[in-house]
C-alpha cells in the first residue's frame, strides 16, 4: 500500500516538472479587460439662483459609473455675469443669467446649468415726492414724482390706492367722480422708508359770472337771448362775491371740453378769466335763439351738465307814430303807411285796426288793404284803391298799451 502512494507522488512531481518546462519556466500573463466608453453626462443642479458675490459649487454626474475616463470641462457662457473654475465651482459676479456648460473628455458629451443672479440687496434710506400737495378736479390726471436715495437701492416704489383716485402707475393718479370736496394724505413707501403728500379731489363745480352762484349738476339756468355768461372752475361750494371765487379758483390746465347739444339756441366756448397775476380757465355761453339747450362739461370720463333755457326778454315800447297821417288815393293806387315803435328793440308788436278796409262797404265798393311784414312782426299796411269812397279814420296801436295808439285817414279820389 505506502509503494502505492509513492509511485504516485512521484508521477505528481514529473507531471509539475513537464508544465513548468513547457512555459519556459516564467508564470503566465492574465489578460487586460476593454475600457468603458462615456455615454452622457448631467450636473447635480440644473438651474441655480444666486446673488452678486455668492459662490456655489456644481457636480458632473458621468455616466455610467464604471466609465474609464471621466474627466471634464467647465464652462460660462457669461462669465462678466457667472463664472466658473476647473472644479466647477460658481462665483456670481452681477445681475443677469448665464448658461454654465460642462463637458466630458470622453466623448464630447454636454449637459447646461442656467444660473440667475440677483443683485444684492441694497436697502432704501430716503424717499422724496415732488410736488408735496396736489389738487385735482374729478375726472382730471395728474402725476408725483418720487426719488429714492441711494440711487442704486433695489427696493422699488410702492404707489397707494387711496378711494378717492384711480391710480394709473408710475405715481399718475385720476380723481373718482366726487360729491364734495375732499383731503386726505397718499402715503408712498420704498422698503423701510415713506414719505406723504397731500392730495385735495374737488368736485366739478363751476360759476356763472354774472350772479356770481354755483351752477348745479342738472340745474337749469335762465339765458336772456343774446346775452353772454361766463363760468368758471371753483374750488368752493358757495361765494359771495366774484373775487373771492376768482382767488379760489382752479387752474385745469386746458385739460377739459365743454359742449352744447342745440348750438342753434347756445354756443359754447372755452375761456380764460385773468387776475392781476393769475390766469384761470373757464367757458362761455352764448344764448342766440330762444330754446332749450344743455351744457356738458367733461374732464377725463367724469361729466357735468346743466340746462340753458334762452328766453327773449321783454322790452316795452314807450312811443308810437305813423307815417304818413292821412293819404289820399285815386282808384287803382297803392300807397303805404308805417308805424315806427320806440324803443326800437321793443318786443311788442305793432296791431293794426284792420287787415282789410273798406271790405264790402256797398255797391261792391271796396279798399283793400295789405299788411307789411317783417319777421311775423307788422311793420306797415298798403292800402290798395278800387273805388272812390270817400274817407275814414284807421288806427294802429300796441298790443296791450291802449295809450300808445296813433290814427291815420284814408281818402279814395276817382
Amino acid at each position: 500500500m505506502k509503494s502505492y502512494f509513492r509511485i504516485l507522488s512521484a508521477l505528481s512531481a514529473v507531471a509539475a516538472v513537464i508544465a513548468f518546462s513547457g512555459c519556459g519556466g516564467k508564470e503566465q500573463e492574465q489578460p487586460k479587460p476593454d475600457s468603458v466608453k462615456v455615454s452622457g453626462v448631467s450636473i447635480d443642479k440644473p438651474t441655480l439662483s444666486m446673488t452678486e458675490g455668492e459662490t456655489a459649487n456644481l457636480t458632473a454626474i458621468v455616466m455610467p459609473e464604471n466609465a474609464t475616463n471621466k474627466a471634464v470641462a467647465w464652462k460660462s457662457g457669461n462669465s462678466g455675469v457667472a463664472d466658473v473654475d476647473a472644479s466647477g465651482k460658481v462665483t456670481a459676479v452681477k445681475a443677469g443669467t448665464s448658461d454654465i456648460t460642462v463637458t466630458t473628455a470622453d466623448g464630447g458629451k454636454t449637459a447646461t446649468c442656467k444660473v440667475t443672479v440677483a443683485s444684492k440687496a441694497v436697502p432704501a434710506t430716503g424717499l422724496t415726492l415732488a410736488p408735496k400737495s396736489l389738487e385735482l378736479v374729478e375726472g382730471q390726471t395728474k402725476s408725483i414724482n418720487a426719488t429714492v436715495a441711494p440711487s442704486n437701492t433695489t427696493d422699488e416704489v410702492v404707489w397707494p390706492s387711496p378711494a378717492q383716485l384711480t391710480s394709473n402707475g408710475g405715481g399718475s393718479y385720476t380723481a373718482k367722480k366726487a360729491d364734495d370736496s375732499e383731503s386726505f394724505d397718499l402715503e408712498v413707501k420704498a422698503g423701510a422708508v415713506s414719505a406723504k403728500a397731500g392730495v385735495t379731489v374737488y368736485p366739478m363745480w363751476f360759476v356763472e359770472s354774472v350772479s356770481d352762484k354755483l351752477v348745479p349738476d342738472g340745474s337749469t339756468y335762465e339765458l336772456d337771448k343774446n346775452k353772454k355768461i361766463a363760468c368758471f372752475f371753483s374750488k368752493q361750494k358757495f361765494s359771495a362775491t366774484r373775487k373771492v371765487l376768482i382767488h379760489n379758483g382752479i387752474l385745469l390746465e386746458g385739460d377739459f371740453t365743454v359742449t352744447s347739444s342745440n348750438n342753434s339756441v347756445a354756443t359754447v366756448k372755452k375761456e380764460s378769466f385773468q387776475t392781476a397775476s393769475l390766469v384761470y380757465n373757464g367757458f362761455s355761453v352764448s344764448a342766440l335763439n330762444v330754446g332749450s339747450s344743455t351744457i356738458t362739461v367733461k374732464i377725463g370720463n367724469v361729466s357735468r351738465s346743466f340746462n340753458v333755457t334762452v328766453v327773449e326778454k321783454t322790452v316795452p315800447a314807450t312811443g308810437l307814430d305813423v307815417t304818413p297821417r292821412n293819404l289820399t288815393f285815386v282808384e287803382g293806387q297803392t300807397k303805404s303807411f308805417s308805424a315806427t315803435v320806440t324803443p326800437s328793440n321793443s318786443t311788442d308788436e305793432v296791431v293794426w285796426s284792420d287787415h282789410y278796409l273798406f271790405e264790402n262797404k256797398g255797391g261792391g265798393l271796396a279798399l283793400s288793404a295789405r299788411v307789411v311784414t317783417y319777421e311775423n312782426k307788422y311793420v306797415g299796411i298798403e292800402i290798395e284803391a278800387l273805388q272812390d269812397n270817400g274817407g275814414e279814420f284807421f288806427s294802429v296801436g300796441i298790443d296791450g298799451s291802449g295809450g300808445l295808439k296813433k290814427s291815420f285817414y284814408v281818402s279814395l279820389k276817382k
